[in-house]
């Protein structure tokens, strides 16, 4: 899963994101992708809060699929 933030003046970046998406997929890759409006909260020192991030992260975990605890797989892997 690929959350990409973006601007609201920042299409340029959305455009080369989505060529390297094409790029993972041609690749045999499986690419989810999103882009979301945030600030650029890497390029300040500044503390951002992007909700939009965080949704989109939390919908993108809760959708993965169920993976079996460590106890669960340990006694699958027994003989």
């Amino acid at each position: 899963m690929k959350i990409t933030v973006v601007g609201t003046a920042d299409l340029v970046h959305a455009a080369i994101a989505a060529k390297a998406q094409g790029l993972w997929r041609q690749a045999g890759f499986s690419v989810h992708s999103q882009i979301v409006e945030g600030p650029g909260f890497w390029q300040t020192a500044e503390i951002e809060d992007v909700p939009a991030l965080l949704d989109a992260t939390l919908a993108a975990l809760s959708s993965l699929p169920s993976r079996p605890s460590l106890s669960s797989a340990s006694e699958m892997a027994t003989p």
